[in-house]
C-alpha cells in the first residue's frame, strides 16, 4: 500500500478496497470483502458499531450482525481488543482469513484445540429458525 497516499489522510474503505483487490483479484465476494474490512475498520476507528458503519459506508445493523459473531467467538471483545495471531510467520495468514469467514457468519470456533493449542473451527448451524431469532436479538440488542 502506498503510504503517500494517505499521509496526512484517513484511510477511507475506498482505499482498502482498491488495495486489497490489487492484492486478491479474484476477491469477488461482497460480503467477504465487507467481513474482510470490519476487522480493518476495528484498528483503523475502534470498537464502536456507529464509527465502523461509516467507515465501511453500511447500516450499523450489518456491523453489529458480524460484531456479534466475532464476539460470541471470542475474537474481538467488548474493549475493542481483537484476538488472532495474524503475525505469525507460520499461521498468521490462515488465522486472518478464519476470523474473516467468523465475521462473515461462515464459521466458528469450535470447542476444542489442535496439538499446538490453537482454535479449531467448525461450520456455523444455518437452521431458518436459529437465524431468524438471532436476527431478532441483533436487531433488538
Amino acid at each position: 500500500m502506498n503510504t503517500s497516499e494517505t499521509r496526512g489522510r484517513p484511510r477511507t474503505r475506498k482505499f482498502y478496497e482498491r488495495n486489497l483487490r490489487k492484492i486478491d483479484p479474484c476477491l469477488k465476494d461482497e460480503d467477504m470483502l465487507t467481513a474482510l474490512i470490519l476487522l480493518i475498520a476495528i484498528c483503523e476507528v475502534g470498537p464502536w458499531c456507529k464509527p465502523i458503519a461509516k467507515f465501511l459506508g453500511t447500516t450499523e445493523w450489518q456491523v453489529r450482525k458480524r460484531a456479534k459473531y466475532l464476539r460470541e467467538q471470542g475474537v474481538w471483545d467488548k474493549k475493542g481488543h481483537i484476538y488472532g495471531d495474524y503475525l505469525d510467520e507460520e499461521t498468521g495468514a490462515v488465522a486472518f482469513w478464519l476470523d474473516v469467514l467468523v465475521a462473515d457468519g461462515i464459521l466458528v470456533v469450535a470447542d476444542r484445540k489442535d496439538e499446538k493449542g490453537r482454535n479449531m473451527y467448525r461450520r456455523r448451524s444455518t437452521t431458518k429458525s436459529k437465524t431468524k431469532k438471532r436476527e431478532k436479538e441483533i436487531i433488538n440488542g
